[in-house]
């Protein structure tokens, strides 16, 4: 992975924080009232504001874990929240974004 994608990662890491994290501790209490796909919505909404300055696109929003995976300059990138932790992990996307 070249640096400026794994800066473009980073950036849409920090800035996607609290949003998912707010969002999983919400699911976690609200789960059996709330429909999935309201957050799924609202996932999708907050990671087009912050990687509007990059060509990355999400391809799925997951319960379990709590998160999204999206592909940028062809990697797939998986951000994950637990009850104990936030992170990323990357690896070669089969398809690039434009594919999609």
């Amino acid at each position: 992975m070249n640096p400026l994608t794994k800066s473009h990662i980073n950036t849409i890491f920090e800035k996607m924080q609290e949003p998912i994290l707010y969002l999983f501790g919400r699911w976690q209490e609200e789960r059996e009232y709330e429909d999935w796909a309201d957050y799924e919505q609202k996932m999708r909404e907050e990671f087009a504001k912050v990687s509007s300055h990059v060509a990355a696109l999400i391809i799925k929003c997951t319960k379990r874990p709590f998160g999204l995976t999206f592909i940028i300059d062809g990697w797939e990138i998986v951000f994950k929240a637990t009850a104990s932790e936030y992170r990323w992990a990357g690896r070669r996307a089969k398809a690039t974004a434009q594919e999609i």
